[in-house]
């Protein structure tokens, strides 16, 4: 049998397979925009339920995406493989790049917030998080927030929306109008105080964009740098989880 003939490659062409890799990549546009992107989920799901709907449908997001582009995510995991130290020195670079742009992002937000009269005002998707945070087991919420969420996150923004923009547009067009979906996403209302709290977010996913693009469109670079972001938000979750989870101090003897 000769390798053009051999049964996996036979497998990864197989009608029925391709049908299924489709589904799942439309699935998962189809989906992921319709309840993240567009909100939809407010219309039919009650404000009680939408935290644990979401997470739940970061697991199932996570799942389509894996089967949907397992090939080009593989092919981009192989890139980074065989070339470990250029793909350490691109992630250092575009983590260092990627704080300093949203650490500015933050500053400007709260300066705009201070000069409307607006300080103090909390985004709303971070008050849900939070709540989401004490209705879950922390390890759950860590994997699905900090690892699932992020991955989903990036496979829309960077993979599939830059490349849809690109057909339309410039590469630095696609990345601007991704990372403002990418921060427009986190809001729970068109107010000035949603809006000015979201500007660290866009200049987070323009800053996800940009090494998507400078790193030939790899998208472990971002997904990677997403979830060590992520994760570094959640350190004091897991700290105090891990410290509530310790052994019990000894009663004392009577």
């Amino acid at each position: 049998m000769t390798a053009s003939t051999s049964p996996r490659r036979l497998g990864e062409h197989h009608p029925g397979t391709a049908g299924a890799t489709r589904i799942a990549q439309g699935a998962f546009a189809v989906v992921y925009a319709g309840h993240f992107l567009l909100h939809l989920g407010r219309l039919l799901i009650p404000r009680d339920y939408r935290g644990l709907v979401s997470m739940a449908l970061f697991v199932v997001l996570f799942c389509l995406g894996c089967f949907g582009f397992r090939r080009r995510l593989a092919r981009a995991a192989r890139q980074i493989a065989a070339r470990r130290r250029r793909a350490a020195l691109i992630l250092l670079a575009g983590l260092i790049g990627a704080l300093a742009a949203e650490t500015a992002g933050y500053w400007l937000s709260d300066l705009l917030l201070r000069v409307t009269g607006l300080s103090g005002a909390a985004l709303q998707n971070d008050d849900g998080v939070l709540r989401i945070s004490n209705m879950l087991p922390p390890l759950l919420f860590v994997a699905v927030a900090g690892v699932l969420g992020p991955f989903v996150e990036e496979l829309f923004f960077r993979q599939l929306l830059i490349e849809l923009i690109e057909r339309y547009s410039r590469a630095r067009v696609a990345v601007l109008v991704s990372g403002t979906l990418f921060g427009a996403m986190h809001m729970s209302a068109f107010t000035l105080s949603e809006t000015l709290n979201v500007i660290g977010y866009v200049v987070f996913g323009i800053a996800c964009g940009v090494l998507y693009v400078a790193s030939g469109r790899n998208l472990w670079y971002p997904v990677i740098l997403h979830v060590l972001v992520d994760l570094s938000a959640f350190a004091p979750l897991l700290l105090q989880w891990v410290l509530q989870s310790g052994p019990a101090a000894p009663e004392p003897l009577v």
